[in-house]
């Protein structure tokens, strides 16, 4: 029998909350004074990073997203991303 490649299927797996965390935080930037935080890609990363690893993984198969039920409030991610962007600005990776 023929070994099964596994990894043709990992790119239909998505975490649904980290396309939430990442439009989130483009509209905190933009609806938010952000003045003296650095908004490089290293910084936005690790903000987004912070912010996935205190919210519960939501995955679900690619071609089922548009039908994804949201299992963590808005609310909350929104108050994780702040806790996160804070975390960055006082300790910035670079």
């Amino acid at each position: 029998m023929p070994k099964l490649n596994v990894f043709h299927y990992m790119d239909d797996l998505k975490n649904v909350n980290e396309q939430r965390v990442w439009g989130m935080l483009g509209d905190y930037i933009e609806d938010n004074d952000t003045d003296g935080m650095c908004l490089c890609g290293i910084c936005l990363t690790d903000t987004a990073a912070i912010t996935l690893n205190s919210i519960p993984a939501h995955y679900q198969l690619e071609p089922h997203l548009a039908v994804a039920q949201e299992k963590v409030p808005d609310s909350e991610i929104y108050r994780q991303l702040k806790r996160a962007l804070e975390m960055v600005a006082k300790r910035p990776h670079h």
